[in-house]
């Protein structure tokens, strides 16, 4: 298999878990108000899929912590 093959052949699948992951992460970043925009950086080979959740994960959340009943909706 040559080498431009071979990437293709690693891409596909790259491509279509991030696209998989995108979905989550939109939903995600609407509900705590920040930009959907963050979620463009899952497409960056190598470190897209690593440094998102990071973000998401220690952002500040700007929710009333009273307001438990929207968590599910």
């Amino acid at each position: 298999m040559n080498g431009q093959a071979g990437l293709i052949v690693q891409l596909i699948p790259l491509t279509i878990v991030c696209a998989i992951m995108l979905v989550p992460y939109l939903r995600i970043l609407q509900r705590v108000g920040r930009s959907r925009w963050w979620a463009v950086l899952i497409f960056i080979p190598g470190v897209g899929i690593f440094v998102l959740p990071w973000v998401v994960a220690f952002m500040r959340w700007n929710r009333d912590p009273n307001a438990s009943q929207d968590v599910f909706r």
